[in-house]
């Protein structure tokens, strides 16, 4: 079976407001017994589609199964039913949260743009995104990641210095403000 825009408009109702998508009655043709279409309209319709899952490394997200039995990401889905494409690039959380699916929330962008959105590390100690002690040196160093590649920015004696100079560069290499910060 094919997921296309016309299939997922007929199951799925997207509000681009709120973010809610929630699923719309059934035809008969869509099950094997016509008395199950009704069985899941009383059921399901009208409510909350999907449920939020959690990856390995504790990111919250939204999954929608759909009738070919497989699990999509919301976010995804929501793409389809808006451009009637299903999007070649990543989708983005423009605010990092990956279950607020309102469409002024989501942007199509490539996996190296999306690197500039990323939640602070749990592994992070400093508590900012490309900061470190260097005990070797007695410094705080501050570096930055541009298309793959690790830039030095400088050591300083204190954190405030090398933070100061990180946020300096997110915004020369066009880093969202978000970037570096917990995930909501």
């Amino acid at each position: 079976m094919e997921i296309t825009k016309e299939l997922v408009n007929s199951i799925l109702h997207y509000n681009p407001e709120t973010g809610d998508l929630k699923w719309k009655p059934r035809n008969e043709e869509m099950f094997r017994q016509k008395n199950r279409a009704a069985q899941w309209g009383k059921r399901y319709a009208g409510r909350e589609a999907g449920r939020v899952t959690k990856t390995k490394s504790g990111y919250a997200r939204k999954i929608v199964k759909l009738p070919d039995g497989k699990d999509y990401l919301a976010h995804r889905v929501i793409f389809l039913i808006m451009s009637g494409e299903w999007p070649q690039k990543t989708i983005d959380h423009v605010n990092r949260n990956a279950t607020d699916n309102r469409w002024s929330n989501l942007r199509l962008i490539d996996l190296c743009d999306n690197s500039k959105n990323l939640s602070l590390s749990k592994s992070n100690a400093c508590g900012f995104t490309g900061v470190n002690w260097r005990p070797c040196r007695q410094r705080w160093r501050a570096q930055i990641m541009i298309n793959g590649k690790h830039t030095h920015l400088g050591y300083f004696k204190t954190m405030l210095d090398a933070v100061s100079c990180r946020i300096r560069a997110n915004k020369d290499f066009g880093f969202s403000e978000g970037h570096g910060r917990k995930s909501a």
